[in-house]
């Protein structure tokens, strides 16, 4: 599915509050927070991955059980926008390639320790 612009514009911001939720190996939820996440295109969404060994366990077993995960975004804070909740798969895990080239130097300002980028794709999205 392809995200409207304005769901692009709010995880694009580095000011919109980003969390992805994904269920562990143990079944228990998740939440990580992120500073940055792109969407260059509104079927795409990139996901940092740096040292935290916990995203990177969870996010691969949602890869390989084609598990959905969730990203919540609001920019409340600045009183602009009204919280969304975008399902999304993940398709793929870049350490290099054209998208990890793309983004890596942006992705690096803020994620000390880049390792890679998740890419999801966005199955659904509604406001909260």
């Amino acid at each position: 599915m392809e995200l409207p612009a304005y769901i692009l514009q709010l995880l694009n911001q580095s000011q919109t509050t980003k969390i992805l939720g994904a269920l562990d190996s143990d079944g228990n939820i998740e939440l990580t927070p992120f500073v940055t996440i792109k969407a260059p295109k509104p079927d795409l969404i990139l996901v940092p991955q740096n040292a935290q060994k916990e995203t990177l366990n969870t996010l691969t077993e949602a890869m390989k059980r084609g598990q959905r995960v969730s990203i919540f975004c609001s920019d409340e804070l600045h009183g602009e926008g009204r919280p969304y909740s975008i399902t999304c798969v993940v398709r793929e895990y870049q350490s290099a390639g054209p998208l990890y080239e793309k983004f890596v130097d942006e992705l690096r300002v803020t994620y000390a320790g880049l390792q890679g980028v998740w890419i999801l794709e966005p199955l659904s999205f509604r406001e909260r």
